[in-house]
């Protein structure tokens, strides 16, 4: 079973001077969040993903599968490939991953972050260099 403190969200200062969230496993990230505004944003993005993801439910779109509340959705791209989204129960995208050749690649991406967020900490990396 993996370390937990393998598991962090980072706070990252972007090229735009923006900000976003990103869920990492071993200083790659699993999930991130859109460029945001402030940190205080990407901090809240992040601390909504620890609070909400863990009793998230996990859709298959590709199946025809919907869900309330927030929940995992996976979901298949234009180019034959699957991502997952989290949704909050209004329908917006609070964090995206890469895109998966193989759809239970994306699955296990939505379990780990179910899996691990809750007690990850969030790290404050806005002084590195901009991603």
């Amino acid at each position: 079973m993996p370390n937990k403190t393998n598991y962090y969200f980072e706070t990252k200062k972007t090229v735009g001077g923006q900000y976003m969230s990103r869920f990492m496993y071993n200083s790659e990230p699993i999930v991130w969040s859109e460029q945001l505004t402030t940190k205080a944003s990407a901090n809240a993005n992040a601390q909504s993903v620890k609070k909400n993801a863990c009793v998230a439910s996990i859709v298959d779109k590709t199946k025809g599968e919907t869900g309330t509340g927030y929940r995992f959705e996976i979901f298949d791209t234009s180019d034959d490939q699957f991502m997952v989204r989290f949704k909050a129960p209004n329908g917006e995208t609070v964090v995206v991953s890469e895109r998966y050749t193989a759809k239970h690649n994306a699955i296990n991406a939505a379990k780990s972050v179910r899996d691990n967020s809750a007690n990850a900490e969030i790290r404050d990396d806005t002084t590195a260099q901009a991603a």
